[in-house]
């Protein structure tokens, strides 16, 4: 038994342009939508630049952020220092110093803020005539690994906006002219 197009259960209904657009148009904008919020999932993330060096009074090292450290939302930064012996270090940045003392039972934490500062550590007074000194530079905060699939998000939902337009206006403006040639036949 053949059937005709309108029995196939809504086969017909397909066969109308607008109806097409209004399907792709929210599969275009629903992925779209998907692909952005995607984007903004976040990872915790923490870098470090680590390393030692021995100084003698008057003597400096210059300690650069971690690596990759300019593609997080920074959320902490800080400096870790410790010592083989009791010494005084003078830690500076383009707008900050402080002085901090550290020593075989403890070293000390600065705090540095979002900016992420180049640092000058310098030896002021030490109980030997050298001494070892260990650094940590840790950065915390969140990477958005995902964040170039925002592009292809906003591509589709904007796309996937404009056939929505088309098909409102495919439904209401044409549609009716098809209506009105039937009628005055």
């Amino acid at each position: 038994m053949d059937r005709g197009p309108e029995d196939l259960g809504g086969g017909l209904v397909l066969e109308e342009p607008w109806i097409r657009f209004l399907i792709a148009a929210l599969l275009m904008l629903s992925l779209g939508t998907g692909l952005t919020l995607l984007s903004m999932r976040a990872s915790p993330r923490e870098l470090h630049n680590q390393g030692d060096a021995v100084l003698r009074p008057g003597e400096e090292i210059v300690l650069d952020p971690p690596e990759e450290a300019d593609l997080l939302a920074v959320e902490e930064a800080y400096l870790l220092l410790s010592s083989n012996t009791t010494a005084f270090l003078n830690v500076s940045s383009s707008n900050s110093h402080e002085v901090v003392e550290v020593g075989p039972s403890g070293g000390a934490r600065v705090e540095l803020g979002p900016e992420l500062p180049i640092l000058v550590v310098r030896l002021l007074n030490a109980t030997g005539p050298q001494a070892g000194i260990s650094y940590d530079y840790v950065v915390r905060g969140r990477s958005y690994e995902l964040a170039w699939v925002s592009l292809p998000g906003a591509i589709l939902a904007t796309a996937g906006v404009g056939l929505l337009f088309i098909a409102i206006v495919e439904k209401m403006f044409l549609g009716e002219g098809d209506l009105g040639r039937e009628t005055f036949k």
